[in-house]
Formats: structure tokens, sequence, C-alpha cells
């Protein structure tokens, strides 16, 4: 479904937060790669981090 979703949209990736418990320690990916959650809230005990979006890259940063 993501494939699709990502070929409707012309994009390479989904980007979410929507369950930060999920992505506790880090982002986590999905889909093969299409779907990234992520978490920005150390609410649920988790390790607040960002995504840094480069042209041709993603990496990320602990809070």
């Amino acid at each position: 479904m993501s494939k699709k979703i990502c070929r409707i949209l012309n994009v390479r990736k989904i980007i979410r937060s929507h369950e930060p418990q999920k992505a506790l320690e880090g982002p986590v990916c999905e889909h093969e790669g299409r779907v990234i959650t992520i978490s920005s809230t150390s609410v649920y005990g988790g390790k607040p981090h960002m995504l840094i979006i480069n042209k041709n890259k993603i990496t990320f940063k602990l809070l």
C-alpha cells in the first residue's frame, strides 16, 4: 500500500510521528524503507530525535 501511496503523491518517503512509542530508541523504517516513524518527545519514555534530510541522504540526531 505504501508503494502505491508514494507513487500517487510522487514522493519517495513518508515520514510520520504518529506512534512515538514505536520509535523509542530512534527512527523505525518500514515498508522497504518507504515509511519512517520518528518520535520527537520523551513523554513515552523514549529518546527524542530529529531527522536531517539532505538531497540524497536521511540521518537522525538524538535531542
